[in-house]
């Protein structure tokens, strides 16, 4: 009778002689899935139809949860907790060992916050079985709990074809024609050169005025008779007797209308403001 000895390696391989040799079986790897929750979705799970608790079709091995502790009860063989988040309120217990140190339940007490993780069990009542408990060091992991809780929800609620989506292309630049980055931009016109010595504000006026000046020239009705008669006034002067000749009237006053020129000469004559000279087509005031 012979006996074959069974020896293990240390990198967790079985290996067993035999008559083609050594043989190698590697173990298998167990792996665990976490899951960041709230109270809101553990009721929500619980309360859903069907023998396997699942979070948004995912069963995750173990569940953390940060929650404040309102109450706690501490006996010999186990803890027994009620915890609060933002969501809801829910029932924790976990369960010790014969030789459990009380060192690793310091301050676990009621008002402070705790980081847990385990199962979630629906009988006799929903709880929450926690095989380890510990209070947070800091506010910051109250916050990014939430947050994890929140991204791991959305991430499961929309599955992995959302995570495959292909990302929205750039859009292509268009491409210019062949040869028109060589074409010279269009330029702007030059601007007029001022005169040197004039101030700025004084072209501003000027533009401004310039228009309404053009129009105070255009005179009309009794405004053109007084200032053909002081044109004629100012004539005599300088012509005598002679006076001024009716295109000199018309050519002085040309925007205003020549047909009304010409009519308010006559009109001067006839009133006695003015007289014809050496013809009829010059003019002299009386």
């Amino acid at each position: 009778m012979s006996f074959q000895f069974f020896t293990s390696s240390q990198n967790g391989s079985i290996t067993a002689p035999g008559p083609g040799g050594d043989r190698t079986r590697p173990r298998g790897e167990e792996k665990q899935t976490s899951l960041p929750v709230t109270i809101r979705s553990i009721e929500n799970a619980l309360q859903a139809e069907g023998e396997e608790v699942s979070f948004f079709g995912s069963q995750p091995e173990l569940l953390i949860l940060v929650a404040a502790i309102e109450s706690v009860q501490k006996h010999p063989n186990n803890l027994d907790l009620v915890v609060s988040d933002a969501t809801g309120r829910l029932r924790v217990r976990q369960f010790l060992s014969g030789d459990a140190d009380d060192a690793q339940h310091e301050g676990i007490q009621a008002g402070r916050y705790v980081h847990m993780f385990g199962q979630v069990r629906a009988k006799p009542e929903p709880h929450f079985v926690a095989q380890g408990i510990r209070p947070v060091k800091t506010a910051d992991e109250v916050s990014y709990h939430t947050i994890e809780a929140a991204h791991a929800a959305l991430k499961l609620q929309r599955g992995p074809a959302a995570a495959a989506a292909p990302a929205q292309a750039t859009p292509v630049k268009a491409q210019a024609l062949p040869g028109t980055e060589l074409q010279a931009p269009a330029l702007t016109p030059p601007k007029e050169p001022v005169a040197a010595g004039v101030p700025a504000a004084s072209l501003l006026s000027a533009a401004a005025a310039g228009p309404r000046a053009a129009v105070a020239h255009v005179l009309s009705g009794a405004a053109l008779r007084a200032a053909m008669m002081e044109f004629l006034t100012k004539a005599a002067g300088s012509n005598g007797d002679v006076g001024c000749s009716r295109s000199e009237v018309c050519v002085h006053f040309k925007t205003s209308s020549e047909v009304e020129v010409n009519g308010l000469l006559a009109e001067m004559v006839a009133d006695g403001d003015a007289f014809t000279t050496i013809d009829d087509n010059h003019f002299t005031v009386v």
